[in-house]
């Protein structure tokens, strides 16, 4: 495989789901780095003791979805009841269209 694919910037990859499927949430993380990409995902990119319910964190959340060319969506009961997630996926869609944007935004979507 070319290298060329794998020269993309750090954290272009922003991972959102519910802390209840965190389980698998890991298994992905893990299979992403092992192709050599670093994701963006809370439990790395929020300093510890914070909690990304804390409006105060949104800044590096937002930071994290308008840094990415890859949004993944773990799409479960939780992750579609949840504000946050709501909220993460809204402005990835608001981002998105943003006219000064130059790079697309691929989704992937998981179903558990």
């Amino acid at each position: 495989m070319p290298s060329f694919i794998y020269s993309l910037r750090e954290n272009n990859i922003f991972i959102c789901y519910s802390r209840n499927n965190v389980s698998f949430v890991k298994r992905l993380e893990q299979e992403i780095r092992r192709l050599g990409r670093d994701p963006w995902i809370d439990l790395e990119d929020i300093p510890e003791g914070n909690s990304p319910d804390d409006p105060n964190v949104w800044h590096l959340i937002e930071s994290g979805i308008k840094g990415a060319d890859i949004f993944v969506f773990v799409l479960s009961k939780d992750s579609v009841n949840s504000s946050r997630n709501r909220a993460e996926l809204s402005l990835s869609l608001i981002h998105i269209s943003e006219p000064t944007r130059l790079r697309r935004i691929s989704y992937a979507v998981f179903c558990l």
